[in-house]
Formats: structure tokens, sequence, C-alpha cells
């Protein structure tokens, strides 16, 4: 893989989580929720974003149903990656998000934040737990 950084997208129907390692893929950090549109100004601020930020891969989370199966958000995910293998030339890999929003949303409710203030940063800190993840198993030495 070439140099550069990974963005991790946390997808929903409404607003994107989106997290970003550092240049050396050791450190994930939470970047923002963003608020989706269309899907064609959706791409156009993820390209902004990748070129902004040097990103080389993009990480999809995948909310994997019970045993590892499909369910209808899995669906909707394999649909959006298509989308963006096609409009961005860069690779996107799927990676598995199971409990990540909940696990963010239990963080966030230890800092003493209510659901309403949780609204824009557990997507984000979503994306960041998957990134994360998705880092500890590429499990070689980043020195």
């Amino acid at each position: 893989m070439p140099e550069g950084r990974i963005l991790a997208i946390d997808y929903g129907e409404k607003r994107l989580g989106l997290a970003i390692s550092d240049s050396r893929r050791i450190f994930s950090f939470p970047v923002e929720t963003y608020s989706r549109r269309t899907l064609k100004e959706d791409i156009l601020f993820l390209k902004e974003l990748i070129d902004l930020k040097n990103v080389v891969l993009l990480v999809l989370g995948n909310p994997l149903a019970n045993r590892g199966e499909e369910g209808f958000m899995s669906k909707k995910v394999a649909l959006f990656k298509e989308e963006l293998e096609r409009e961005l030339s860069l690779p996107v890999e799927t990676f598995d998000e199971t409990c990540t929003t909940s696990d963010a949303e239990e963080v966030l409710r230890e800092y003493g934040l209510k659901e309403k203030e949780m609204r824009g940063k557990k997507d984000a800190l979503a994306a960041s737990f998957i990134l994360k993840s998705y880092l500890e198993s590429l499990g070689h030495d980043r020195d």
C-alpha cells in the first residue's frame, strides 16, 4: 500500500462518521460527522477530504448481523462501497463494525453527554473505533 493515511467511514443513511489515521497508520482520530445530502455531494465532499488529508485507502464499516451474516444495512454499505469505488480512485475495504456505535455511546455517556449532545459526535467516534480495530488487524510492525 502506498504511503498515506487511511480514512474510515461509519456509514449511516443520514450521517457519515469519519476518522483518519496518522501517516504511519498507528493512531486513529475522529474527524467529524458529515450530514449526508445527495450521493453526488457526499462523494464530492469525500474527494475533497481525501485530497486534503493524503488518503490512500478507505475503510467502510460493515454492520454484520449475528454470526457474521449480512443484514439490511450491510447490503446498503455494499452499494455505497460500489459507488465509492466507481467515483474515487483509491481502494475501499469493508471491516466489521460490530458494537462500535454502542461503544461510542457508552464512552460519551461516561463523559456526561446527553443523547442529543451525542448526535454529532458518536458517528465520528464510532468511525475511529472501526479504524483502530482495522489498524490492529494489520498486525505488522509500523515502526
